[in-house]
């Protein structure tokens, strides 16, 4: 089978798979009927501007509306609480199409909408073609049976399927992906670290016995102060102050409401206090320096038990200069940000995972490509 023939069934493919006659298509396309059955015959080829309207009706990339038969197609997720990223790819890191859906943190949805969650994905990302292997980084996988329960159910849409959690996608992105480190400072914080294939972690316990550093610990210290100045234990700071402007409510009126919106909202409070430690407000600062000596702890630790040097910083908090400033001073670590999404460490993981070599160029082929695809 040639090339053009190829693409013939591909268009065949996606127009059956979106319930579409040649007549429906055409008209969409405002083409002639006579064109698409061309087309799927391969006795001609769309030019590139029915190429690309092709691919956006049927939300692919022109990269998979093109491609040869052979080539086999990887699948990469990356999960979290907000959202969960589904992407296909060759294996030289050329990505075919991309779709992001809602959060599939299974302590969060569910089994149940968890597992939806990744079947619609994938549903949508596939078209209905048979993926050569999937890998799942999800948030929250790593507790209790998570990665059993939806591994099984992964492998209903692929036998060669795995799940983890998510923080193997990011350290995958590493040089060395067997042998890596990372630091999460978001809603919550931990380390990773990985030696031979083998994934350690120091922290992230959760909110009734971790005092990590992370932007809820951040905005949890911020109320624990507010309520101090209300009972008179501490002096008013320009964060009680921004706080309660915040809040829109006195301190104690707030606690009923801070309750019911949960760690979540806890966390988005801590900007707060990076905004007011940079003009100088000076619990703001004691604050941060608590919450960055916790933090720096475990990186030294890491460094010291494991022999980490370098480590990836993720989660949405180190996005402030000031803090993670903070951490790399007082931990005498190297903290840098990867240039690719988590999505792309899912897809390195599949690779390893299936014990085949990761190429090169992997990367280069996966940025350029990646950031070509249109979102759905």
């Amino acid at each position: 089978m040639n090339h053009i023939d190829q693409i013939g069934k591909n268009i065949r493919a996606y127009r059956e798979a979106a319930g579409l006659t040649q007549s429906e298509l055409a008209e969409k396309l405002y083409v002639s009927f006579q064109a698409v059955s061309a087309w799927e015959r391969g006795q001609s080829v769309p030019d590139l501007e029915n190429a690309v309207r092709l691919s956006r009706l049927f939300e692919i990339s022109v990269d998979a509306l093109l491609k040869e038969k052979d080539e086999e197609i990887f699948v990469g997720i990356d999960g979290g609480g907000t959202k969960t990223e589904f992407v296909s790819f060759l294996a030289d890191g050329t990505v075919l199409n991309r779709v992001v859906t809602e959060g599939s943190n299974p302590n969060d949805v569910g089994e149940c909408a968890c597992i939806a969650t990744l079947t619609d994905g994938l549903s949508r990302l596939l078209k209905g073609a048979e993926p050569r292997g999937i890998f799942a980084g999800l948030a929250g996988a790593g507790a209790g049976n998570w990665k059993k329960i939806l591994s099984k159910a992964l492998s209903e849409q692929c036998s060669t399927s795995w799940v983890d959690t998510d923080a193997v996608c990011v350290l995958s992105l590493a040089p060395d992906p067997e042998n890596s480190a990372m630091v999460i400072s978001g809603t919550g914080s931990c380390v990773f670290v990985r030696r031979d294939g083998k994934l350690i972690r120091l922290g992230g316990w959760g909110q009734l016995f971790d005092e990590s550093g992370s932007a809820y610990d951040v905005g949890k210290d911020a109320v624990r102060h507010a309520l101090a100045v209300e009972d008179g234990l501490e002096k008013e700071s320009a964060l009680f102050c921004r706080l309660l402007d915040e809040l829109g409510d006195p301190i104690f009126a707030s606690i009923p409401k801070i309750y019911e919106k949960g760690r979540a909202y806890i966390a988005s409070l801590a900007p707060l206090v990076c905004d007011a430690a940079e003009a100088g407000d000076e619990k703001s600062l004691q604050i941060l320096e608590k919450n960055a000596d916790r933090l720096a702890l475990l990186l030294r630790s890491a460094a010291e038990r494991y022999g980490a040097k370098d480590f990836i910083c993720s989660g949405g908090f180190f996005r402030n200069d000031l803090f993670r400033n903070m951490v790399t001073e007082k931990s005498k670590c190297k903290l840098f940000e990867p240039s690719l999404p988590p999505v792309c460490g899912s897809c390195i993981e599949l690779l390893y995972r299936m014990k085949q070599p990761v190429p090169e160029d992997f990367r280069a082929n996966f940025e350029k490509s990646y950031g070509r695809i249109e979102l759905c």
